[in-house]
């Protein structure tokens, strides 16, 4: 089996488990609710996202609401189970991106703009921090839902929760943007058909994801836009798992411009 087609299989393997964990984790634990509070400043709808961007106590409970009531406490109760389940998230999609990093790599090598084994180093280190930031990240968030009051919140707790939620987002763009570079260049590749061009979404999709989300993590006034470059990474997940897919089924396309 060629380099392009096992990594196509490290690609198909990784995209899967991130597929049918994402599945788990938001099916098992039920619909995560809304967040408490609706018309709030930051404009968030998704309770998760908020809930990882929440820039101090206050938003914490404005996401959870009170934690004697009865929403309050089934929304904690779904949260802490979808975090719970994200441990096994985090390791697949981690592993996924590190996968496409690699399969871009073998797919480009000898093409002019994506030479050198740095940029599969490169993807394995974002890859790494994504997934160490993830870990840290999750144990903030679990034990923030335990607290009975906005008061109660140590100021560190926040502190740990904004650094690593930054950690972790950042490498996923920062990845996305290596991605969409790489894609780039292989669909742009000379002697490509018009079909195969079209997979020029691929590499736009990863870009979106890059160009919204970052200023979420630099621009407190639209740290809501996390949720749009959020929703175009789910469809950059699931075409490069086709992608990669289809390589492994029917083998890499003509390597004869690879000199180009």
């Amino acid at each position: 089996m060629s380099n392009v087609r096992l990594a196509a299989l490290a690609v198909m393997l990784t995209g899967v488990a991130t597929v049918i964990t994402a599945a788990v984790m938001f099916v098992v634990p039920g619909a995560v609710p809304t967040p408490a509070t609706s018309g709030h400043a930051s404009k968030f709808t998704n309770s998760i996202l908020w809930f990882e961007l929440a820039k101090d106590a206050d938003e914490v409970f404005a996401v959870l609401g009170p934690s004697s009531d009865p929403n309050g406490i089934n929304r904690r109760e779904i949260v802490d189970a979808v975090n719970r389940w994200d441990f096994g998230f985090m390791v697949a999609y981690s592993s996924f991106f590190g996968a496409l990093a690699i399969f871009v790599w073998t797919l480009n090598r000898g093409r002019r703009f994506w030479n050198g084994f740095g940029v599969v180093g490169v993807g394995a280190i974002l890859a790494t921090i994504m997934l160490v930031g993830d870990v840290f990240e999750n144990s903030q968030l679990l034990r923030l839902t335990g607290f009975e009051t906005a008061s109660d919140i140590p100021a560190e707790i926040m502190r740990e929760l904004n650094i690593w939620t930054r950690v972790k987002w950042g490498a996923i763009f920062a990845e996305s943007a290596l991605l969409a570079w790489g894609f780039t260049v292989y669909f742009l590749r000379p002697g490509a058909s018009r079909f195969q061009r079209a997979g020029l979404i691929v590499p736009f999709l990863f870009a979106a994801t890059a160009l919204i989300g970052t200023p979420s993590l630099i621009v407190g006034s639209i740290r809501y836009w996390l949720e749009f470059g959020s929703v175009f990474l789910i469809p950059a997940w699931l075409l490069s798992l086709m992608h990669g897919s289809m390589i492994l089924v029917k083998g890499e396309a003509s390597r004869n411009d690879n000199a180009s």
